[in-house]
């Protein structure tokens, strides 16, 4: 309490990373509006047409092929583009010299180009035609979860992605505003999976697995979630492994569905057990 009433604060990650001053800045380049380039212009491309995309989406509109490339691209980026993800990046990038255009530098010349050659690198991610073919190629499911008592977090890591992105039954989900999910799946019944769970169920299932993916900041629309939180933000959990870029894989569906599994044959439960479900 402040003399004049409560205090308005503002929780900070561990780490305190949360942000990074001109983290898509390319400082190679002299003229500072060009070296901005990724954030005022491609960014700002890959933004604007997967809002258009989610629009379509929340009016149960038809989407064509460029709303789903606009898709593919902005979930893409949504895996790299965070300040946790982008310093992995740079790591790697610098253990790996030869032939690079900062092999031979040093100091901040090689740190400048170094930033520069990897944010040219997650440029080419986002818009890599394998990527961006493999992505397209799902079809797009909103689920609304305005029943649910709490509402959805999101965070610097919102995706979640099943264990194989090419196999029949894969998946990617995001929250995308506190009382909806997109998912982007081959099936109607993946779809069908998430958005037949109680919607308590699923909202704690999702927010659990995005809070435990977050490296640099989780988001909410109220202070429900506070425990959680404090219980799984960047802590170690024994059961979750990352991947390479930091993704915890998930089996499909993600939330387990125990109710389905006393109405089917014991055939049907191997079949199950099989794919990961």
């Amino acid at each position: 309490m402040g003399k004049d009433g409560p205090l308005d604060g503002k929780w900070k990650p561990p780490s305190a990373i949360a942000y990074e001053r001109d983290l898509y800045q390319q400082p190679d380049i002299p003229d500072p509006i060009e070296s901005q380039s990724l954030e005022l212009r491609f960014f700002q491309k890959i933004d604007d047409r997967a809002a258009i995309a989610l629009l379509k989406l929340d009016k149960s509109e038809k989407g064509g092929a460029e709303d789903r490339i606009a898709l593919s691209q902005f979930m893409i980026s949504l895996l790299h583009r965070s300040p946790s993800r982008l310093k992995a990046i740079r790591a790697e990038l610098a253990d790996q010299t030869v032939g690079a255009p900062y092999q031979g530098l040093q100091g901040e010349q090689f740190e400048k180009v170094l930033k520069s050659t990897t944010n040219k690198l997650l440029a080419s991610l986002v818009e890599s035609r394998e990527g961006t073919s493999i992505i397209s190629r799902f079809r797009a499911f909103k689920i609304d979860t305005s029943r649910a008592s709490t509402k959805l977090l999101t965070s610097d890591r919102p995706i979640n992605v099943s264990n194989q992105l090419i196999s029949s039954d894969a998946f990617m989900i995001m929250p995308y505003a506190p009382d909806r999910l997109l998912i982007l799946t081959h099936q109607d019944a993946i779809a069908g999976a998430f958005s037949s769970q109680n919607p308590d169920i699923l909202v704690r299932g999702m927010n659990q697995a995005v809070v435990e993916q977050s490296e640099d900041i989780v988001i909410a629309s109220n202070k429900r979630a506070t425990k959680m939180v404090d219980r799984l933000f960047l802590r170690s959990q024994s059961q979750s492994v990352k991947d390479p870029i930091g993704l915890i894989r998930r089996k499909s569906p993600l939330i387990q569905l125990t109710p389905m599994i006393k109405e089917i044959s014991r055939h049907e439960k191997k079949a199950m057990k099989y794919r990961g479900i």
